[in-house]
């Protein structure tokens, strides 16, 4: 069917969850406040599939974004496996406009900063 190999990952069906990929979109769609926590289902393939990871609000603060200027946002550490992540979102958009991610295992960390202008 396909030129390259496929795995089988485990997946009963039965429970839904969001694909990897868009964690900063669904993290941004929350209705995040002070005190806001939750666990959320995340397929990630390397992990077997279904993982659950803790979301939670750090704060809310003032930034100043490179391409975008002064922001108030939410801070929301998300709990992603072997590389957890801080996230900022824009306070009255929801959009996320950086996600910082630590790989302790290689001692690395990387930051995401959106550039693209925003409304509002």
């Amino acid at each position: 069917m396909w030129p390259w190999a496929c795995a089988r990952v485990a997946s009963s069906g039965r429970r839904a969850y969001f694909d990897s990929n868009i964690i900063d979109l669904v993290v941004a769609s929350l209705p995040l406040e002070r005190g806001f926590s939750a666990e959320l289902p995340f397929f990630i393939y390397e992990r077997g599939g279904r993982v659950e990871m803790p979301v939670a609000v750090r704060e809310r603060t003032s930034v100043d974004l490179s391409r975008l200027g002064h922001r108030d946002v939410w801070i929301v550490t998300v709990g992603i496996p072997g590389a957890p992540a801080t996230m900022w979102v824009d306070a009255k958009t929801h959009v996320a406009l950086r996600v910082r991610y630590d790989i302790a295992a290689r001692g690395v960390s990387f930051t995401d900063e959106r550039v693209t202008p925003l409304r509002g």
